[in-house]
């Protein structure tokens, strides 16, 4: 039987772990169909503790990786389009609001 769970967490990335161009980390994995198989992201935010200006501005996105989590989804694999970026600096301390794309699991 379905359940209409919600869970909110928070996921805390350790800057020392995306230095670079391009970088792709993991932060979240679905749990399997075990444990109830996939999740269906309904809001999503993103906090930087420091201001970013067009010097050390970053951007980042939210993916679906599929099942094997190898390669983004040929469809549906944007969930939500980048935030940030040189355009659109983060304030510090203020939460950033995905728009999310893709909601079906």
């Amino acid at each position: 039987m379905a359940t209409n769970d919600t869970y909110i967490f928070s996921v805390a990335l350790a800057g020392a772990d995306w230095v670079g161009d391009d970088v792709t980390g993991h932060v979240f994995e679905a749990p399997t169909d075990v444990h109830g198989g996939g999740v269906t992201i309904v809001e999503a935010s993103l906090v930087n503790a420091a201001a970013t200006s067009a010097g050390t501005a970053f951007s980042i996105q939210l993916e679906n990786w599929g099942t094997a989590g190898t390669a983004i989804k040929a469809s549906g694999g944007t969930v939500a389009a980048a935030l940030g970026g040189t355009a659109s600096p983060f304030s510090a301390g203020t939460p950033a609001e995905f728009t999310i794309s893709k909601r079906v699991p």
